[in-house]
């Protein structure tokens, strides 16, 4: 929990580097750090070393790996912004329900070591050449794009979105998913208590959830109308 709560306050502050480097040379160094943290996990042989390789995991994989996917999203498409955000967060609820399954097959096969091993592995030789290649042009919005949508007002300082309430109450409806999925899966008194939930109850979440994100998909156009733009809720100061 601790190495969560650390990698959420580091997060702010290496995110910023999405705003002055380029997005592939980000991609690159965050594949990278994901592959090294997960050999760390590997070798581990200390508490300590357990709590820097969480640390990372969760730096570079939650952390990093969605903040540079939704960034490079809302940075490279303006007139389907909302719809480009909402596939890019898909990935996510996509990697919670496969990864655990792969992760629990590659331990029976290798070992629990072996399985951090061939992840290190699968991040260096496969994800990250098929990104770089993927990434090695630029998108550029098209001129018709960028006309059709209309400005955007100021943008906004840290310090002045930081002070004004709406941020906040925003921030309530964007982090509980987090807040909540993290507290029920690292928490040990609440996942016993998950694990003893009736398995009809239990299959009650799978259609619920598949809902929710037919609901984001839906929504994407909501997004991207005027009603919802930057300018037309916060005005300018």
């Amino acid at each position: 929990m601790l190495a969560t709560l650390g990698s959420a306050l580091t997060l702010p502050y290496v995110g910023r580097s999405v705003d002055h480097f380029p997005v592939q040379r980000i991609a690159a160094v965050v594949i990278t750090g994901l592959a090294l943290f997960c050999l760390a996990m590997a070798t581990t042989f200390s508490v300590w070393m357990i709590a820097l390789a969480f640390y990372g995991l969760r730096l570079c994989g939650q952390g990093m790996m969605t903040h540079t996917a939704i960034t490079a999203a809302g940075r490279w498409f303006s007139a389907r912004r909302g719809r480009a955000v909402s596939i890019a967060v898909l990935g996510f609820p996509t990697a919670e329900a496969l990864f655990p399954l792969c992760f629990v097959v590659l331990s029976n096969a290798f070992g629990w070591r072996g399985a951090w091993t061939v992840s290190a592995l699968v991040l260096a030789l496969v994800a990250l050449p098929v990104l770089m290649m993927l990434l090695s042009r630029d998108r550029i919005p098209s001129a018709a794009e960028v006309a059709s949508v209309k400005p955007e007002g100021r943008q906004w300082t840290r310090k002045e979105a930081l002070s004004d309430p709406r941020f906040w109450l925003v921030s309530c409806g964007v982090n509980a998913p987090a807040f909540i999925g993290t507290t029920i899966f690292l928490s040990p008194g609440l996942s016993r208590g998950v694990a003893r939930l009736d398995a009809r109850a239990v299959r009650q979440l799978v259609p619920a959830d598949g809902h929710g994100r037919r609901l984001c998909l839906a929504g994407d156009r909501s997004a991207d109308r005027p009603l919802f733009r930057p300018d037309s809720c916060c005005p300018s100061r």
